[in-house]
């Protein structure tokens, strides 16, 4: 599939290179491209029913036959491996929303004739935009089905919330509120553990939430950027049993952290690396492009850097947020 390029681009599960963090990059860029064009966006998410339960086996073989063009012992590998398991059948916002509800209803109907069921009752909506572009809009409501769905001001999307301006607020208050509780947890059984222990523990279950999704982050509030560092900071401590009076520079040092701030422009620039050596997904290596010097220019040693990217224009500051900028920029 890989070879042939039959797989679908946007798809982040089970493909190398992928993953969820990269998934969300893309959207958000895309929302806030959008939003600094002064543009309002409309995001639905919808939910399968029991989506690995209801794979209809027939239809899945037939695909790997006709579509792939697998054949022979493989196809035969397949059929005996599904074999006798069971499967359960169970004004311009106008325009922009009938072709969303067209759209929606599109892949409705492909479900049903692939035997898969549309979780109604789990689809959200959410409108992303500026505060003034918010505020002309009229109200509006997604027609799912027979079911008319209000816009919710924030949506969790693969475990990151987006808020309706993009600013994150709600993801970090989400962050500090599961980094103290994990902390209080690890501090009242610290003096029963060595450092090293203390430092395996506070990895595991602090500091691996809070590099999850993290280059999300980028252009987030410098008040949420500290009270993140003043998290980062009490991890810091514990592991090394120090005082809340210590600083904690040093202890980050020892221990090799990035600041929060910089772990972010880490994160954004490792993306770009590996997508600049096609160890990157291609809707991410698709949003950014070298810089293309015309031939009368002069030599200089910048202009034989072929590593230099084209720093899209952006409107606004929301739009520098943006992977397509960031990333160039960074």
């Amino acid at each position: 599939m890989a070879k042939y390029n039959l797989g679908e681009v946007y798809q982040s599960a089970y493909k190398s290179n992928c993953s969820t963090e990269t998934a969300l990059l893309k959207v958000k860029s895309d929302v806030l491209n959008a939003v600094d064009r002064q543009e309002v966006v409309f995001m639905v998410l919808l939910d399968l029913s029991a989506a690995f339960d209801t794979v209809d086996h027939g239809l899945l073989l037939d695909r790997l036959k006709n579509d792939i063009g697998v054949s022979g012992t493989v196809v035969k590998w397949f059929d005996s491996y599904l074999s006798s398991r069971c499967s359960s059948i169970a004004g311009a916002a106008e325009t922009a929303l009938a072709k969303l509800e067209q759209c929606i209803a599109e892949i409705k109907e492909w479900m049903n004739q692939n035997k898969l069921k549309l979780n109604n009752d789990k689809t959200e909506f959410f409108i992303a935009g500026s505060y003034q572009s918010l505020q002309k809009l009229p109200k509006v409501q997604l027609k799912v089905a027979d079911i008319h769905i209000e816009p919710s001001c924030n949506i969790r999307n693969l475990g990151i919330i987006f808020d309706s301006n993009m600013t994150m607020c709600k993801q970090v208050n989400s962050l500090v509120s599961s980094g103290n509780y994990q902390l209080r947890n690890i501090r009242r059984i610290c003096r029963y553990l060595d450092q090293d222990t203390r430092h395996l523990v506070v990895r595991a279950l602090f500091l691996s939430r809070l590099d999850y999704g993290n280059a999300l982050l980028y252009g987030a509030n410098s008040q949420d950027l500290v009270r993140l560092q003043s998290l980062q900071n009490r991890a810091a401590k514990l592991i090394f049993y120090a005082s809340r009076l210590d600083s904690p520079s040093p202890l980050l040092k020892k221990l090799h952290w990035l600041p929060v701030t910089k772990r972010i422009q880490f994160k954004i620039c490792l993306h770009v690396y590996k997508c600049l050596n096609d160890c990157g997904p291609e809707y991410l290596a698709n949003l950014l492009a070298h810089i293309n010097r015309p031939s009368t220019a002069p030599v200089t040693r910048s202009a034989t850097d072929k590593t230099l990217l084209a720093v899209p224009f952006s409107k606004k500051c929301i739009g520098e947020q943006a992977f397509s900028v960031a990333g160039p920029s960074l």
